[in-house]
């Protein structure tokens, strides 16, 4: 802002000199304190922090003119948790000249946020989140090597490493990207939305017709559906066989190479592609829709309905439960086709003790439990986003589309969810579709918790 002349200059440097204030006087008050987190303290910071993010987030926007109050708050809960769905036009973004009716700033603002969004939920995914709903499949993606508690120390133990390995891949990407073609900042930017599978594409990269951006951008995509402390040990271990012998892992690359060559077919034999063609549009929307990062590789219109179903299943499933991408994970998916298995083994031999196994340990029948439970929440709310999208005045097919971007921070690819619908809808709308995103960041059960700590009577219980 400054180096534009942008009166925006003010705003950000009152914005960012307020937070230091706060963030140095809570740093304080929290000296000398105890060093233990519960489940319901874990909880609260999960639905404060991310609530106190969106809302700070959205001021830049706000008092810039960009945007309206609930505009604001849906941009920056969108970016925050890394769904992408912006209603400041692409056009805005072309160049970032800050000639646009948005100012080149506040662009750049909206990728940090979308990029700081994304390490915030991987360094809550290590510290919180096992605390607050760690029962419910979150630990067992990290049961081997790591071992997670409740005391500050090793939470940000974890937290450094997880901080060294997204700023790595972040490196990482970016040179990819320069080495494709792109200007340095060209291509920080494009590694920053890209690592954070935000998605967003405010320069126009990848709808050009250089193949070796895209690859650039699958490759970046393909690291991101990986478990991020996973990365970390594997590299400093310098035992790649430990990455790819877990289940997890196997998983995702099967059903990523077994849904790609299945939308290649289909679109080899139902469009005009090429065979090359045909394969290498599907395998890059496939794992953009895997990954949640909902980048488009620029042909939308030749995809039919079938491969756009196959791959909002991809977006369903998601990828690791240690990544940064949303869905349902493929750990939780793992253990509910277990659990299937289980109860039909069961059925046939009522005899029989059966197990879920998840790799060759055993999951808790506790904790596959808690999963299902997991799987009933998130369609529910699923569903519950849907209806109250429909009472905006969109269509059926609109509101479900816009509900599977949000939930599952996929953005909008392929027109599931154009920004200019979320633009359109009423404000109150526009407000519950931010924290329905801001509720799945925080994995459901948080919110739960906490509002079952206001009524729940536990010394009764107990």
């Amino acid at each position: 802002a400054v180096y534009n002349g942008e009166r925006e200059a003010f705003v950000f440097g009152s914005l960012g000199l307020i937070a230091a204030l706060f963030g140095a006087s809570f740093l304080s008050m929290g000296k000398g304190r105890r060093r233990h987190v519960d489940t319901i303290d874990a909880a609260g910071n999960l639905c404060l922090l991310w609530l106190t993010g969106a809302l700070w987030g959205m001021l830049p926007f706000y008092t810039s003119g960009c945007l309206g109050f609930t505009e604001s708050f849906f941009e920056s809960a969108s970016f925050i948790t890394t769904t992408g769905v912006s209603l400041i036009g692409d056009d805005d973004g072309q160049g970032w000249s800050g000639s646009s009716s948005t100012p080149a700033s506040v662009l750049f603002f909206r990728t940090l946020l979308g990029y700081g969004g994304g390490l915030f939920f991987l360094m809550m995914l290590v510290t919180l989140m096992p605390v607050a709903s760690g029962c419910f499949g979150i630990s067992l993606a990290f049961r081997r090597g790591f071992m997670f508690s409740s005391m500050e120390n090793n939470m940000e133990r974890l937290a450094k490493q997880v901080a060294i390995t997204y700023v790595l891949l972040t490196v990482l990407s970016a040179l990819l990207f320069i080495l494709a073609g792109l200007s340095p900042w060209q291509g920080l930017v494009m590694a920053m939305l890209t690592v954070s599978t935000t998605g967003v594409d405010p320069l126009g990269c990848l709808a050009q017709g250089n193949h070796w951006l895209k690859l650039a951008a699958a490759i970046t995509m393909a690291l991101c559906v990986g478990n991020i402390l996973r990365y970390f040990r594997t590299f400093r271990m310098r035992d790649w066989r430990d990455y790819y012998q877990n289940p997890e892992t196997r998983l995702f690359y099967f059903l990523l190479v077994g849904g790609s060559l299945g939308v290649t077919l289909h679109l080899f034999f139902s469009t005009d592609l090429s065979i090359e063609e045909s394969f290498f549009y599907g395998s890059f929307q496939m794992l953009s829709f895997a990954s949640t990062t909902g980048t488009d590789a620029g042909n939308a219109e030749q995809f039919p309905n079938m491969a756009l179903f196959l791959f909002c299943v991809g977006a369903f499933f998601g990828g690791s439960i240690g990544s940064v991408t949303g869905g349902l994970k493929l750990t939780r998916v793992m253990v509910l086709f277990g659990l299937l298995r289980a109860e039909v083994r069961r059925t046939l031999h009522p005899r029989m003790m059966t197990s879920v196994m998840l790799g060759d340990r055993p999951v808790p029948t506790l904790v596959a439990g808690r999963i299902l439970a997991f799987l009933f929440l998130y369609m529910a709310c699923l569903l519950l986003e849907t209806l109250t999208l429909s009472l905006s005045g969109v269509s059926m097919a609109e509101a479900v589309g816009m509900s599977i971007a949000c939930f599952t921070t996929l953005g909008h690819t392929l027109g599931l969810a154009d920004g200019a619908l979320f633009g359109n809808i009423h404000p109150l709308a526009q407000v519950a579709a931010g924290l329905f995103m801001l509720v799945a960041r925080m994995e459901i059960f948080a919110v739960l918790v906490l509002c079952f700590s206001f009524f729940e009577d536990q010394k009764k219980d107990w």
